[in-house]
């Protein structure tokens, strides 16, 4: 699916690759590619409130950059939430998408 930046840059994004997607690199403890990716998918979500929550002092982007710098994660979180908002991160991203790839084949 091709999709532009704010910038107007235009990219295409077909799905995760094998042992790619952020829930892998997630459960793997690779955190700045998991950043990475949770990056990615806050972009293409529409919901101001999933993307100001993400980055706030408890929010999921700032932990992940909280464990890849190997500082302590917040008091308030275990790594068990983290991966929840993840996933729930995924689940949104992957609705978002499918929206788009409906209208995207609408228009073929």
């Amino acid at each position: 699916m091709m999709y532009r930046t704010a910038r107007g840059r235009a990219f295409d994004f077909s799905g995760w690759h094998e042992g790619d997607s952020p829930l892998d690199h997630f459960n793997a403890g690779r955190w700045l590619e998991c950043a990475h990716g949770a990056c990615f998918m806050l972009g293409r979500i529409g919901h101001e409130c999933i993307r100001a929550a993400s980055v706030e002092d408890d929010g999921l982007l700032h932990e992940l950059i909280h464990l890849a710098l190997g500082i302590d994660i917040c008091m308030h979180h275990a790594i068990d939430d983290l991966r929840r908002e993840l996933i729930l991160m995924m689940n949104e991203f992957e609705e978002m998408m499918g929206r788009a790839r409906a209208v995207e084949g609408d228009r073929l």
